[in-house]
């Protein structure tokens, strides 16, 4: 099963690292990168439900889930209808993925979150 790993930020940047290469995957400016590296299998922003740089295999893992509820979703809607932290979906992925779930917590005229999930496969040493 991929392990969830829950981080709290305080409104900080959303910029993101990939772990296990260092390649950009999230920007400053909270964008995806065009070009993501091997290792991510899929980006997600909570407050919109919009899924980036979705891996194939992340997608079969989204697109089977989404089939046992036994609705019909369309694909572009697919990521409104989870959440990364769900342990049916945390057993369908790669045992070697760990999924970072960053917290955005702000107080300006009252309290806002959000959050913003990457999922990286890390490589397997032999």
């Amino acid at each position: 099963m991929a392990q969830y790993l829950q981080l709290e930020q305080v409104w900080d940047s959303p910029r993101f690292h990939c772990p296990a290469c260092g390649s950009l995957v999230f920007t400053e400016r909270g964008e995806p990168t065009e070009k993501p590296c091997p290792h991510l299998l899929f980006s997600w922003i909570s407050e919109t439900g919009t899924l980036y740089n979705v891996s194939t295999e992340a997608s079969q893992v989204i697109h089977d889930l989404d089939d046992s509820d036994g609705e019909e979703v369309e694909e572009e809607d697919a990521g409104v209808f989870f959440f990364p932290n769900d342990e049916d979906f945390l057993n369908r992925l790669p045992e070697e993925a760990v999924v970072f779930g960053f917290e955005m917590c702000e107080y300006a005229c009252g309290p806002s979150s959000f959050t913003i999930v990457h999922a990286i496969c890390f490589p397997v040493e032999d």
